[in-house]
């Protein structure tokens, strides 16, 4: 694949990743990741210092699809609009059937009678795959820059 088409896959998987958490299709955020995948929130902070500590970390498609479970059955949160920005989508490496990538990204929220407010920046560190003929997050690394306030209920 070349790097223009390699670009093009990563733009929309991460236009369907952002659909599927700004518009309340959580069911649909697990099947953008292969079943073996990898999902990390972690801190700029840990991640510089090589450290394995993360607020979200999933080790499967499986373990995706449960946390969907608990917002929508077990989590006690307040309703909020989430809107994730996407942007400086770079890919760094392409071999075969997997695409190295990082962007940057924003997410605001929006909490009932509030005023929306920044939520969380950092940097994507992706790795995607071609699973059963479509591009797929393998690895997905988000590096928030500060501190995330006390309540991630949508994964970044």
């Amino acid at each position: 694949m070349s790097a223009p088409g390699a670009r093009e896959a990563i733009e929309l998987l991460y236009l369907d990743y952002i659909d599927a958490l700004d518009e309340d299709q959580l069911e649909a955020w697990p099947e953008l990741f292969t079943p073996d995948c990898l999902y990390r929130v972690t801190s700029a902070e840990n991640a510089a210092q090589g450290l394995p500590l993360a607020v979200i970390r999933a080790e499967s498609r499986a373990m995706l699809r449960d946390r969907v479970t608990a917002l929508r059955s077990t989590a006690m949160y307040i309703p909020r609009t989430v809107r994730h920005l996407v942007t400086n989508i770079r890919v760094v490496a392409v071999d075969g059937a997997t695409i190295v990538a990082k962007a940057r990204f924003a997410v605001f929220q929006t909490l009932p009678d509030e005023l929306t407010s920044l939520f969380a920046t950092g940097t994507y560190h992706d790795v995607v795959m071609e699973h059963e003929g479509r591009w797929r997050f393998h690895e997905k690394l988000c590096v928030h820059d500060g501190l995330v306030p006390n309540s991630l209920v949508i994964p970044l």
